[in-house]
């Protein structure tokens, strides 16, 4: 398990540079595929409630996704080396026992798990255990392409739709050489890792909806009222299905609680983000005190 302070850049990676629209992946390095934390077990707990009270909120798998679902059970268990409850295999149908695949699979780590498939020319979402979504809902997403998903971001079908098809296309064919020489367990497959972050006024990890009203808020409130909420995405081809996992590790970070050079980098890194992308992510209300806070040396 990782400490605080080896998660730190995960949490909080943003490094001045204004922003920029991009797929921006880099190669992850097999020990750092999963990042379990101090906060994995409050994790977890969120996880549980809402597979016992919201199932169908959080957990869905489409005909069809059954072998994958299962691959992702197989990889994630020997990934954490997990030696607990085992897949019922008698009595089930083959979606029910991909669900519960997924939802075991999820069960051992803090990242939600979302599977995109090969479909007629296009990338998927045919599975999914999404305990902790920023702003969306599973059953909306759920059949849709790479660009159905995306397609309320500002610039993406422009800028980003068609490097996104290529990344996955990549993926698939890599895994297929790596199958073909030999190493057809997975262990061998790459694994590429993004950020994506955002600003949030909700300490809920669970928010698949937007915000009810615009929030406006004073300087002064921005240490203890605004969070820095940042995705850390994974992606990797499972070579027995085809499909790609899609791996999304959360971490919320109150803005009060960022060091000075943290705060400059969050400042340097929110030059450039268009008004239409601040309005797509709420901010409206509140980044002109954030930048101000931002700007205000130090805490007091």
């Amino acid at each position: 398990m990782f400490g605080t302070d080896d998660l730190r850049a995960f949490a909080v990676p943003v490094d001045g540079r204004p922003h920029r629209l991009s797929v921006g992946t880099r190669p992850v390095a097999p020990e750092c595929w999963l990042l379990p934390g101090s906060d994995r077990e409050a994790q977890l707990a969120i996880k549980r409630r809402l597979l016992a009270e919201r199932r169908t909120d959080v957990l869905a798998a489409l005909p069809g996704s059954e072998a994958a679902c299962l691959e992702v059970y197989e990889l994630v268990s020997a990934a954490v080396e997990w030696r607990g409850q085992r897949l019922q295999t008698v009595g089930q149908s083959a979606t029910a026992r991909a669900e519960q695949a997924l939802a075991l699979a999820s069960l051992q780590v803090q990242e939600d798990l979302c599977i995109m498939a090969p479909r007629a020319g296009e990338w998927l979402l045919v599975a999914a255990s999404l305990s902790f979504p920023s702003r969306w809902r599973l059953a909306d997403k759920l059949g849709a392409s790479l660009d159905g998903i995306h397609a309320p971001v500002p610039g993406y079908p422009d800028r980003l739709s068609r490097a996104t098809g290529d990344l996955f296309g990549r993926l698939a064919d890599r895994a297929r050489e790596a199958a073909g020489s030999g190493s057809g367990d997975g262990s061998g497959t790459e694994v590429l890792g993004r950020f994506n972050w955002t600003l949030t006024t909700e300490e809920d990890l669970y928010t698949p909806e937007p915000p009810p009203r615009q929030v406006v808020l004073a300087v002064a409130e921005v240490p203890d009222r605004v969070w820095l909420r940042v995705e850390r995405q994974t992606l990797r081809c499972l070579p027995g299905s085809g499909a790609v996992l899609f791996t999304i590790r959360t971490f919320l970070t109150p803005l009060g609680e960022l060091d000075a050079v943290e705060r400059v980098a969050l400042a340097g890194s929110l030059r450039g983000v268009s008004d239409e992308l601040i309005r797509y992510r709420g901010w409206v209300g509140y980044v002109g005190a954030v930048v101000e806070w931002l700007s205000g040396g130090e805490v007091h």
